[in-house]
C-alpha cells in the first residue's frame, strides 16, 4: 500500500498518465536513484548502464513480474559490477575473475561499502513492489514521453561526470606509447653488478598534484641515511588499468593484462629473464594465494618462488585487518630483508604490497586511526588522503630500516605504483595525477665504487 500511495504521489507531482510514471519509476528512477545521490560526491560515468536499462525496461514493459523482476535484478547487478570496474579501473574480465575470492574480502571494514550494500538491497527490495504496478502503455507519444526522459537522464549523467570522466582510465588503446619504471630505469641491467635486486609495486601510489605531497611521499628517501649508501632517483612512468595491468607494466614490459599468461608462459618477462642469469626469483604478497589467479601466472612468467599471506603470517608478520585482510605491509621489509641476508646466490624479490587498497578504514592495526598525528592539515582536508599517506610513509620505514642494515648485502630497488589511487570522491580523486604513477630507484653506490676502485 505504501508503495502504491507512494506511486501514485509521484505521478500526481509529473501529471504522468499512470502506467508511463510507473514504468519511469521503476526503470529510471530507481536502478539510478541511488548512483545520482552520489553525483556531487564523484563516481565513474554511468550512461550505457543507465540506456540499457531503461531500453530493456521499455521493451518488457508489458511482462509479467516474475519475468521483469529477475530482469531487474540482472541488470542492477550488472549496473553494479561495472560500476566497480569502471571505478578500480578493472576490465571485465579480471572483474569477472575476481568474484572467486570475493568472500575473502572483509567489506564490514568499510562503511562505504556497507552503505552500498544497503542501497542495493533497498533498491531491490522496492523494486519487488513497484514492479507489480501497471506499465503497459502504448500510445506513440507516451512511448516518446519515455524515450526522452531516458534520454534526459543519459544527458545529465554525462553532465554531471565529464570533469573527472579521464582519470578513469581502463584498457589502453593498440597504439598507446609504451613505458615502465623498470625501462625508465634501466633496472635489469643493475643485475649486471652481481647485486640483489628488488622491485616493490605499491598499492594505489600515485603522484600527488600538490608539490608538497609529493616531497613528503618521497621525503624517507632523501634522509642522509639513505644517501650514504644508494644514489636515489626519481620519476613517474604512465598507467593503465589496474594492479594487474601494473604488474604487467613492470614484470613484463608491456600493457596488458595477465589472462593469456595463465596457460603459457613467458620467458621475455623480468623474473624469467633473471632467472636465466641465475637469479633466484621470489613474488610476494600479502593477501591470499588465489588473488587475481596469481598461483597460475606467477610461475609462467619465471618466478619459482611465491610467499602470500599464510607464508608471510608464519614467518612473523602481523596480520592487518581492513576491506582486504592479510600480511602487514610493515612487517614485509625485514623478512625480505632477512631472505637478502642468509641468500648462497643472487636474489631478485618482487613484492606487491597490499595495505594500501582503497578504501582505507581508520584501524588501529594499520595504524591509521589517528591519522591527525601524521599531518594535521591532510587528516582535517582530505582524511583518507591522510590514511594513505600514513600507510605509504610506514612502508617506506620498513624498507628504509632494510635498506640501511649496514649487514645487508649489495642491493638495487626499485619502487614503484602500480595506479593511482581510486577514490570514489570527485574532491580526493582530483589530488593525483590520473595518468602516471611515481618512481623511486635505489641504486647501491658502495659496490659501484669498489667495481670503479677495482
Amino acid at each position: 500500500m505504501q508503495i502504491a500511495a507512494t506511486a501514485g504521489a509521484y505521478r500526481e507531482r509529473l501529471r504522468l498518465p499512470p502506467a508511463l510514471a510507473n514504468w519511469a519509476l521503476c526503470w529510471l528512477v530507481l536502478p539510478n536513484l541511488a548512483y545520482a545521490a552520489m553525483w556531487l560526491i564523484g563516481g565513474p560515468p554511468r550512461v550505457i548502464e543507465i540506456f540499457v536499462t531503461g531500453m530493456v525496461g521499455l521493451v518488457i514493459r508489458r511482462a509479467r513480474f516474475w519475468i521483469q523482476f529477475p530482469v531487474f535484478v540482472a541488470l542492477v547487478a550488472a549496473s553494479a559490477m561495472m560500476f566497480v570496474s569502471a571505478l578500480f579501473s578493472l576490465s571485465p574480465k579480471a572483474m569477472f575473475y575476481s568474484l572467486g575470492f570475493v568472500l575473502e574480502l572483509r567489506p564490514s571494514a568499510s562503511p562505504e561499502y556497507a552503505m552500498v550494500a544497503a542501497a542495493l538491497l533497498l533498491t531491490l527490495g522496492v523494486a519487488w513492489r513497484c514492479l507489480r504496478l501497471r506499465q503497459d502503455f502504448d500510445a506513440p507519444l507516451q512511448i516518446v514521453a519515455a524515450g526522452a526522459m531516458l534520454f534526459a537522464l543519459c544527458a545529465a549523467d554525462l553532465w554531471v561526470t565529464a570533469g573527472t570522466r579521464g582519470s578513469y582510465r581502463g584498457v589502453p588503446s593498440a597504439d598507446a606509447p609504451f613505458s615502465s619504471a623498470a625501462a625508465q630505469t634501466g633496472f635489469e641491467g643493475l643485475g649486471a653488478d652481481g647485486n640483489h635486486l628488488v622491485v616493490v609495486m605499491v598499492e594505489a601510489m600515485g603522484v600527488p598534484r600538490d608539490p608538497a605531497l609529493r616531497a613528503k611521499l618521497m621525503r624517507r628517501w632523501r634522509e642522509a641515511d639513505i644517501g650514504r649508501i644508494y644514489d636515489v632517483k626519481f620519476g613517474s612512468t604512465p598507467f593503465w588499468g589496474s594492479t594487474t595491468y601494473g604488474e604487467m607494466r613492470e614484470l613484463c614490459g608491456r600493457w596488458g593484462d595477465y589472462h593469456a599468461l595463465i596457460e603459457k608462459r613467458d620467458e621475455r618477462c623480468l623474473p624469467a629473464r633473471l632467472a636465466a642469469r641465475g637469479y633466484r626469483t621470489t613474488a610476494v604478497h600479502g593477501f591470499d594465494e588465489s588473488s587475481f589467479q596469481r598461483t597460475g601466472w606467477y610461475p609462467h612468467i619465471g618466478f619459482q618462488q611465491m610467499l602470500f599471506r599464510e607464508d608471510l603470517l608464519g614467518r612473523g608478520a602481523e596480520k592487518c585487518g581492513g576491506v582486504f585482510p592479510g600480511a602487514c605491509d610493515r612487517d614485509v621489509p625485514a623478512l625480505i630483508g632477512e631472505r637478502l641476508k642468509q641468500a648462497k646466490g643472487k636474489q631478485f624479490v618482487y613484492w606487491l604490497t597490499l595495505n594500501s587498497h582503497i578504501p582505507v578504514p581508520a584501524s588501529d592495526q594499520l595504524r591509521t586511526r589517528d591519522c591527525a598525528r601524521f599531518d594535521a592539515a591532510l587528516a582535517r582536508d582530505h582524511a583518507m588522503i591522510c590514511r594513505l599517506f600514513s600507510l605509504w610513509s610506514g612502508t617506506n620505514d620498513s624498507l628504509a630500516r632494510m635498506l640501511a642494515d649496514p649487514d645487508l648485502p649489495p642491493t638495487d630497488i626499485l619502487i614503484v605504483g602500480d595506479h593511482a589511487p581510486p577514490f570514489f570522491d570527485r574532491s580526493q580523486r582530483a589530488q593525483f595525477d590520473p595518468e602516471r604513477v611515481p618512481w623511486v630507484l635505489l641504486k647501491h653506490r658502495k659496490s659501484r665504487e669498489a667495481k670503479v676502485t677495482g
